[in-house]
Parts: C-alpha cells; sequence; structure tokens
C-alpha cells in the first residue's frame, strides 16, 4: 500500500481490512485501519483519518500489542495537533512518552 500510485492506495487499505477481518485477529484489523487512517491523514482528509484511527483503536485495545496501542495514540494525537485540540493532545502525548 505504501510504495503504490496515490490513486491506488486506499483500495489496498481497503483490501488490507478484508483480509484482516478474515484472519479474524484484532492486531490486524487495528493495523490496517491504522494504515487507511494514516494514509487519509497525508491527504488532509481528517474527518476520514479520524474514523479510521478509532475503528483501528477499538482492534487493537483488544490486544497486548504495546507498540501498535501507542501508534494509535500517537497518530491521534497528531491530528488533534494539526487540527489545534491541544488540551486533548496533552494526555496522549504524555502516555506516549511514558513508553
Amino acid at each position: 500500500m505504501h510504495y503504490s500510485p496515490s490513486h491506488l492506495k486506499l483500495v489496498y487499505a481497503d483490501s488490507m481490512i478484508y483480509a484482516a477481518k478474515k484472519a479474524k485477529r484484532n492486531d490486524l484489523i487495528g493495523a490496517s485501519y491504522l494504515s487507511k487512517g494514516i494514509e487519509y491523514y497525508a491527504q488532509k482528509k481528517h474527518t476520514d483519518a479520524l474514523d479510521n484511527y478509532l475503528s483501528a483503536d477499538a482492534y487493537i485495545s483488544k490486544t497486548n500489542d504495546q507498540y501498535l496501542i501507542l501508534m494509535v495514540k500517537y497518530s491521534i494525537e497528531q491530528l488533534k495537533n494539526y487540527v489545534g485540540y491541544y488540551q486533548e493532545e496533552i494526555s496522549l502525548v504524555i502516555v506516549c512518552i511514558g513508553y
């Protein structure tokens, strides 16, 4: 997905989500939603990015994968920083720094 042409990145992200759901693994599903959110963020589609980050969080929070858990928090933090929600961002930064 990351090395594909821009017009195909979200198509590949949807394929990743589909395959991850077939595997029935929360870590893979969450990571797939996270990747899709990161691509939306790169396209400056912040609402879509947040929706995917929250979907990722719903799956990843069911795992013990600290890296993925913090990666979702960091991604949400970056989005809140970009749109100017600094007070909400601070608590996420503190969690990430602790890791």
